[in-house]
């Protein structure tokens, strides 16, 4: 499922990139590619400074398939790809 990751720094907005340095993958913050990031965090009404997340900007269709033929109950997802200290930012986690 396509999404964008976020990183909020001294309340400005980043989005995590991937780039090449030599041989190796490199993280890098730099501008949101898309509005709809920042259209989405715009929704959340806490502070969120200081924290990191992903933002899903398109309707998935598998969303809608699982809500077609499902009526209760509970979707669990599960991403392994990054280390526990990559993945939560001074504690805060977010998901949107």
């Amino acid at each position: 499922m396509p999404h964008h990751l976020f990183v909020i720094k001294k309340n400005k907005l980043y989005e995590k990139y991937v780039e090449l340095q030599g041989e190796d993958f490199i993280e890098v913050l730099d501008e949101p590619s898309d509005n709809c990031i920042q259209n989405r965090i715009s929704l959340i009404e806490k502070n969120i400074d200081n924290s990191t997340g992903e933002i899903y900007c398109e309707t998935n269709n598998i969303f809608d398939l699982f809500k077609s033929n499902i009526n209760k109950g509970y979707i669990v997802t599960i991403d392994y790809g990054m280390s526990e200290n990559n993945l939560f930012f001074q504690g805060k986690k977010i998901i949107i």
